[in-house]
């Protein structure tokens, strides 16, 4: 990792890794960078304020990340 700064604690993680097992689809491929990442990434962006495509690498590729939030917007997660 890179310096990026991460924000969810281990224990935050749980609780919401928790949630996540019960609102999400378990079918289709699982994505290559964690939920937790994902979330990292996320907040990275609320934080920061930087469009989708300056994400840093340390999170994936944009636009997989991007794709991701939508999914998920979509679903109702």
């Amino acid at each position: 990792m890179g310096d990026v700064r991460l924000v969810v604690t281990d224990d935050t993680w749980a609780d919401i890794a928790e949630v996540l097992a019960q609102v999400k689809r378990k079918d289709g491929r699982p994505p290559e960078q964690s939920d937790r990442m994902f979330l990292e990434a996320v907040l990275y962006l609320a934080r920061t304020g930087v469009p989708w495509w300056d994400l840093p690498e340390d999170f994936g590729h944009w636009d997989a990340v991007y794709n991701r939030c939508r999914q998920w917007d979509r679903s109702g997660v």
